[in-house]
């Protein structure tokens, strides 16, 4: 996976586009819902998700989750930036009690290369780690397992069109039992289009694969249908909306709606 998005980014570059299509350097993104953004930013962003999933076992009925996620984002510059997402996760199940709890942390470090800015491309990668913030007993995350995913990014731009893949992989660093452990190569792919000046249409797939552990053999992929939306006269705030579906057998989730509120603090570049 992680060959893909170099070679797609590798072919984005070599595009003919004429070498004046992005005078300007600071080559900006419509940020997607799902995914990563290829870019540094810096911004809070407030998520509200609601999951309508299968249980872990046959016998246990559905469960739907509420999860509210606060995410802070600080760009040093153009090409570094840090990032920390804060989950609270509302979890019922039809065969057991109601819970709540925080769910996994997660913070991340991003670095992005302008270098192909003036062809509309912008390539990135970091390293992003998972907290034990949750509680397993509930249902909510792990209150044992730190992981540790290094990511690739990529961003190809041109007109109204933006495009934008990833692809990490997720290891837990502190298992004694190999066989417990739950590794994951993880994927997005999103697709934007700029109905107008503050609408933003999207498409968007992902998914993961997991070797080890419970989860085994799991692979599972989703799509989710959105848009952007900036009020006018409020050119740093954006509204977002989107649902998603799984598109294959392994599910994660039934439906997956979700609402996003994004403040992006002006900054010189």
């Amino acid at each position: 996976m992680k060959k893909t998005v170099i070679s797609l980014a590798a072919i984005a570059a070599l595009l003919p586009l004429p070498a004046s299509a992005h005078k300007d350097e600071a080559l900006h993104f419509n940020h997607p819902l799902t995914a990563e953004s290829p870019e540094t930013d810096t911004k809070l962003r407030v998520d509200y998700i609601w999951q309508n999933a299968p249980g872990h076992h046959e016998d246990d009925g559905k469960v739907k989750t509420h999860t509210a996620r606060l995410t802070g984002e600080y760009a040093f510059s153009r090409s570094a930036g840090i990032e920390v997402s804060v989950p609270y996760v509302w979890r019922s199940e039809e065969s057991g009690p109601d819970d709540n709890h925080t769910g996994n942390i997660h913070a991340a470090v991003k670095f992005v290369s302008h270098s192909l800015a003036s062809r509309g491309v912008l390539i990135g990668g970091g390293l992003e780690v998972g907290l034990p913030s949750g509680d397993e007993e509930k249902g909510i995350g792990s209150d044992h397992e730190m992981e540790v995913a290094p990511f690739l990014i990529g961003g190809y731009k041109t007109g109204r069109f933006q495009a934008v893949a990833a692809a990490e992989l997720g290891f837990p660093v502190n298992e004694k039992d190999d066989n417990a452990a739950n590794n994951e190569i993880g994927w997005n792919i999103a697709l934007g289009w700029s109905a107008t000046d503050d609408l933003n249409l999207l498409l968007e797939a992902g998914g993961e694969k997991v070797s080890g552990g419970e989860e085994d053999g799991h692979n599972g992929a989703n799509l989710t249908a959105g848009l952007t939306w900036t009020p006018p006269g409020h050119k740093n705030l954006m509204i977002g909306a989107g649902v998603s579906f799984p598109v294959t057998e392994d599910k994660e989730f039934y439906v997956q709606p979700m609402v996003s509120l994004f403040y992006h603090f002006p900054v010189k570049r």
